[in-house]
């Protein structure tokens, strides 16, 4: 009875396909599925594992107690010991890394205020803006209202920007110097003219 039923599921699994069905998709090699990033992080050097140790080895092992108390935000890291040449190397590598990633980015990255005619904050603004020619991305909210939500999507061409705020208006915005001004038309299609600060 087993080897029967044994059988029937082995002829059932090497059925062919009926006829008129899409073929089985092709599988995908697993090397495929990755791609580098276009940035790619800090990595130490191919020689790190055989320098010597440094570090807290070298350092005194036993240190006394802290005579007074000490507040989380005056500490300095002035207790551990001196770090290693290839820390500071490493550290020094990520924020190599950082500062060539910050050059990349466009004019609009950061954090913004929109203000009206008055100078009254009316939206502040959180924007990712990677480059020319790539799609501008951030988060938005009314200033001192509640809502807000996902900006963002828009593109900076040049020196005019257009940026619709999901579910908040649209934005349409051109550069003169190192400011952004133009019109936010808002969800009611009440349009006022506006300016981006920082």
């Amino acid at each position: 009875m087993i080897a029967t039923s044994l059988a029937a599921l082995l002829l059932a699994v090497q059925d062919p396909p009926p006829a008129g069905a899409a073929p089985p998709a092709p599988a995908v090699p697993a090397h495929a599925l990755y791609a580098p990033p276009p940035v790619r992080p800090f990595e130490p050097p191919s020689n790190v594992e055989r320098t010597p140790a440094e570090g807290d080895g070298e350092a005194r092992p036993w240190r006394g107690p802290l005579p007074t108390g000490v507040l989380v935000e005056a500490y300095g890291g002035q207790y551990e010991a001196q770090p290693a040449d290839a820390e500071v190397a490493y550290l020094q590598g990520i924020a190599a890394a950082e500062l060539s990633m910050d050059a990349r980015m466009g004019p609009l990255d950061g954090a913004w205020s929109l203000v009206d005619a008055g100078g009254r904050s009316v939206i502040r603004l959180v924007l990712s803006d990677p480059g020319p020619d790539l799609p501008i991305e951030g988060a938005w909210r009314p200033d001192g209202r509640p809502g807000g939500g996902p900006a963002a999507s828009g593109r900076r061409e040049g020196a005019t920007l257009d940026l619709l705020l999901d579910g908040g208006g649209q934005l349409a915005l051109s550069r003169t110097g190192d400011s952004w001004s133009g019109t936010y038309t808002d969800a009611e299609g009440r349009s006022q003219p506006v300016r981006l600060t920082r």
